[in-house]
């Protein structure tokens, strides 16, 4: 069982390369892994609020803030502030998010079907349910 969180370490790390080489390949270096998950959601949910970012990712506030400020230097995404409460600011992807958004989808679409092929659409739901258990067994406070 223990080779079980090097076999998920290994997956993780596989995924982090090939999308930081394919925006490496675009001349975007300092997009890594969790910056792309970012960007995909500014993409998807325009005015989207980073304590939701945090929520959808389950990452803390920390993490995403530093995530969203890489972004926004690099020019991918920007902020704006809330008109009903003007101590929250809403994220938009800019053009340049835009332009290679589309390619960023492909790319996760790509990376899906790589990762899944060969199985069955039962394969995918029975472990889509072991991973939801792992993931509530790590939640469970000790």
């Amino acid at each position: 069982m223990e080779g079980l969180i090097k076999k998920i370490m290994s997956i993780s790390r596989a995924i982090g390369t090939k999308n930081f080489e394919f925006m490496k390949e675009r001349g975007y270096r300092r997009v890594g892994i969790g910056q792309l998950a970012i960007a995909r959601i500014v993409l998807n949910s325009p005015g989207v609020y980073a304590d939701d970012i945090c929520r959808e990712l389950e990452l803390d506030k920390a993490t995403v803030a530093i995530g969203i400020k890489h972004l926004i230097v690099g020019g991918f995404i920007r902020r704006e502030v809330d008109e009903n409460d003007k101590r929250r600011k809403k994220l938009f992807a800019t053009d340049k998010l835009l332009d290679v958004g589309n390619e960023i989808k492909q790319q996760i679409g790509i990376q899906i079907e790589k990762m899944t092929q060969g199985f069955t659409k039962e394969d995918l739901e029975i472990f889509e349910d072991y991973l939801d258990r792992i993931k509530t067994n790590m939640s469970k406070e000790d």
